[in-house]
């Protein structure tokens, strides 16, 4: 979905049809207006119908081609508002576009209304292939912006440490990478989050410390003595490798985190590769946030807490 928003997008319109003149398709294509409406365990119908009649309205536009897009709609299927029962009817004949994306499948009832993709998990080689094409994107931009060369030679090997690296972590065996159970602890996210932040490092060090950032935050001796082995690809001895990781402790990487900043003189202007959306501190008890607040991690007077218990 990604890739179709950003190439028919109102920005990327014209490189497509560019592109399509380069292939003999002289096509005019309408640039899609995605409206989205994020599901959760909470959804009700109402939501969604009010998001579907405003897709609706943008229809009477005929310069642009709406769609509805809801995220994660795995997430109502749990909902005991049944919110989802709403696109029986609205399925049935739809006047609009309608995409849902979500981590599992739908029941049937569901799926038989629309066309199926499932993307299946990437090996190395195509992780490889992804963080390049994210790589030659990131050149493009910054030699656009600062008419320069770019001259960080380091990152194709860094990419493929990461996909490696990552493509370990995801087929671990053993049940060290899933805390609590949890089977998808880790996912595509935690990639794409890696190859985001080395776009913008300079130097292997800052490959280990995006490594930890996302993969380091649990404490454990059986994912840290799994996670040490799996960092052997970096091409360090494993003594190196456990001396650095000791520094990395959970609250080590939550600070890192909450005072990851955008930078405005970013090479990169508006696509900035250095922003951490958000920092979900995890917890069994209510009052562990305290010890940010002791370890001036965070703030008093710039804090602010959520308590949920359904997260």
């Amino acid at each position: 979905y990604q890739i179709i928003r950003n190439n028919l997008s109102h920005s990327g319109i014209k490189d497509f049809e560019a592109k399509l003149e380069e292939n003999k398709l002289p096509l005019k294509v309408k640039p899609i207006h995605p409206i989205a409406f994020q599901c959760t365990r909470d959804s009700k119908p109402e939501g969604i119908k009010e998001r579907w009649d405003q897709t609706m309205r943008h229809s009477e536009n005929s310069q642009i081609f709406p769609l509805l897009l809801l995220d994660e709609i795995g997430l109502a299927e749990h909902s005991k508002h049944n919110p989802l029962k709403v696109l029986h009817q609205l399925l049935e004949h739809p006047k609009i576009s309608f995409v849902g994306i979500s981590n599992w499948r739908l029941d049937a009832a569901k799926m038989n209304r629309v066309v199926v993709h499932q993307i299946q998990p990437m090996n190395t080689i195509e992780l490889t292939e992804t963080a390049l094409e994210m790589l030659e994107h990131h050149k493009r931009i910054y030699e656009t912006n600062n008419h320069v060369a770019f001259g960080n030679h380091n990152l194709r090997k860094e990419i493929e440490n990461i996909a490696q690296v990552y493509d370990k972590v995801i087929c671990d065996k053993s049940g060290a990478f899933r805390p609590g159970g949890k089977k998808h602890f880790f996912g595509a996210r935690d990639f794409y989050s890696l190859i985001r932040y080395q776009l913008n490092s300079q130097s292997s060090m800052q490959s280990f410390e995006g490594l930890m950032r996302n993969f380091g935050g649990i404490s454990g001796s059986k994912l840290q003595e799994h996670l040490g082995a799996i960092l052997e690809v970096l091409g360090m001895e494993k003594s190196e490798i456990f001396n650095k990781m000791s520094k990395w402790t959970p609250l080590e990487c939550v600070r890192k985190n909450l005072r990851d900043t955008k930078n405005n003189n970013s090479p990169l202007l508006g696509d900035n590769y250095m922003i951490s959306r958000h920092c979900m501190v995890i917890s069994d008890l209510e009052h562990s946030w305290q010890v940010l607040l002791d370890q001036d991690v965070l703030k008093y007077d710039n804090e602010s807490t959520h308590n949920n218990n359904q997260l």
